[in-house]
């Protein structure tokens, strides 16, 4: 699960790190539990993020549109480029999709 705040922090529990965005490595997507809701700090406006204003995810992947316009992506899938970063298939932490500045 994934829960926004009134402002703007993203947190994130549960099963599979490909969701999490808090892999402490990037050996194995899938092992990695929290049962607490944990703050997705690579979103925070000092480590580059923003505030969340919007946020989709499902089983495999997340996106969180920040306020500033930006889309940041994570999670695993089965095709490359579905995350926006080019040749990617597993992006384990929060990454900004490039050229988008006005989500």
């Amino acid at each position: 699960p994934q829960l926004v705040t009134g402002s703007g922090m993203v947190y994130t529990w549960g099963f599979h790190a490909e969701t999490l965005g808090r892999s402490n490595n990037n050996k194995s997507p899938k092992q990695q539990q929290r049962r607490n809701p944990q703050l997705v700090t690579g979103l925070l406006p000092e480590n580059g993020g923003g505030f969340a204003v919007a946020i989709a995810a499902s089983d495999q992947r997340t996106a969180v549109v920040c306020d500033n316009g930006t889309l940041f992506t994570w999670g695993t899938t089965d095709g490359k480029n579905v995350l926006g970063h080019e040749g990617v298939r597993w992006q384990h932490l929060p990454r900004q999709v490039p050229e988008v500045y006005r989500a």
